[in-house]
C-alpha cells in the first residue's frame, strides 16, 4: 500500500499524539466521576488500528 509522505506523517501524528492525549483525558474523566468508558475504549481501539496501519505502511516503504 502506498500513501504520500504527508498522509503517513498525519496518521503517525494522530496515532502517537492526538489519540493518546484524548484517551488520557477520558481516563482522567473516569477517575473524577464522569463515565467516559466507551470513549476511552473506542480511542484505544482506534489507536491500536492506526498503529497496525502505520506499521504496514512503514514496512512497505522500507522494502522499496
Amino acid at each position: 500500500m502506498k500513501v504520500s509522505n504527508q498522509t503517513y506523517d498525519l496518521l503517525k501524528f494522530i496515532a502517537l499524539l492526538i489519540v493518546p492525549i484524548a484517551a488520557f483525558i477520558g481516563s482522567v474523566a473516569n477517575a473524577i466521576g464522569y463515565d467516559a468508558t466507551i470513549i476511552v475504549t473506542i480511542l484505544t481501539a482506534l489507536d491500536t488500528l492506526l498503529g497496525a496501519v502505520i506499521k504496514i505502511l512503514s514496512d512497505g516503504y522500507t522494502e522499496e
